[in-house]
């Protein structure tokens, strides 16, 4: 549906001409996806919090510090706002730019259950993604009519066309005991990820990306006023994020995926659990409910390190 733009020049993020947001080596090299034909690396893949939003440079990052805890060059092939969906389907048709691939991580979660309860409608097939609805109206409507509608919208008034008001309590009640299908669809994906890196030789590991509501931490003096902040300024996404990352959900979440992982012999690395036991108690790791500092993605990477280590042991 979407990807970054091509070619993002600034001070704390870049990317390629594909999109990719740009990492660095553990020489402390930059590299680029469309500079890594035939390169040997490792991949992460995810949202918006796997692209390091968050981070004040691409150094930062979570591919980045991968590098530098590893050894072995890390790029970055996660897309902002991504469901386990389009995660698969950026590696299907972006292998080909990279040469052999040692590891990948999934560093996912919170959208494939944030989606499930956001009012949009759920399908079966392709699960719900950002800009879904959005998507649908287009696809059922022909040509003609879409063009009429641009005239109209730039006819009326901007207030004619404000979102009807969503009961989210009565909405998160009415969707919570289908909230399966939400698991259903990121364990169809895992089961594609498996056949596929083990036809291509490569390790895979889901990492459960971490949630400040589900990390066992007392928060710092930045993250309470960040969160002050935020609560001044509600929308939707937050509103919804606030109901859904509960311990109800964390518990169901994450014991339904790790056992589906093991399942299929997939590691399966909570990331929330693991942070609530390996952080400093007054680190600084969250600006909102998903995403992190750059002490957070340093944290993050070394615990993926760490595990990597006990593995090869």
């Amino acid at each position: 549906m979407f990807f970054q733009p091509a070619d993002l020049h600034t001070a704390s993020c870049n990317t390629d001409s594909k999109g990719f947001r740009v990492s660095v080596d553990a020489k402390g090299t930059v590299a680029r996806v469309d500079e890594s034909e035939g390169r040997d690396c490792s991949l992460v893949f995810g949202n918006s919090v796997a692209f390091s939003v968050g981070a004040r440079s691409d150094a930062a990052t979570l591919s980045a510090r991968l590098s530098h805890q590893t050894g072995d060059t890390w790029l970055n092939f996660a897309g902002r706002a991504f469901s386990s969906s389009q995660e698969f389907l950026t590696f299907v048709y972006h292998r080909h730019l990279v040469g052999r691939v040692k590891r990948v991580v999934l560093f996912s979660g919170s959208n494939d259950l944030y989606l499930y309860y956001s009012p949009k409608t759920f399908d079966e097939s392709l699960g719900v993604f950002f800009f879904s609805r959005f998507f649908e109206e287009r696809m059922r409507q022909p040509a003609e009519l879409k063009w009429a509608q641009r005239v109209w919208k730039a006819a009326v008034p901007s207030r004619l066309a404000r979102r009807r008001e969503t009961d989210l309590d009565a909405l998160i009640a009415e969707r919570k005991p289908g909230r399966e299908q939400a698991i259903g669809i990121v364990c169809r994906n895992l089961v594609y990820w498996k056949a596929l890196t083990d036809g291509l030789g490569i390790e895979l590991v889901y990492a459960l990306q971490p949630i400040r509501s589900w990390v066992n931490k007392p928060v710092t003096d930045e993250e309470a006023e960040l969160t002050r902040e935020q609560r001044e300024t509600p929308t939707e996404w937050n509103e919804i994020l606030n109901k859904v990352m509960d311990q109800d959900h964390y518990h169901w979440f994450a014991d339904r995926l790790g056992r589906h992982c093991a399942d299929l012999s997939i590691r399966f690395i909570d990331m929330s659990r693991e942070i609530s036991a390996h952080s400093r108690r007054n680190e600084w790791l969250f600006i909102d409910h998903l995403h992190l500092t750059d002490a957070g993605y340093d944290v993050c990477a070394d615990i993926l390190a760490s595990s990597f280590s006990r593995t090869a042991a």
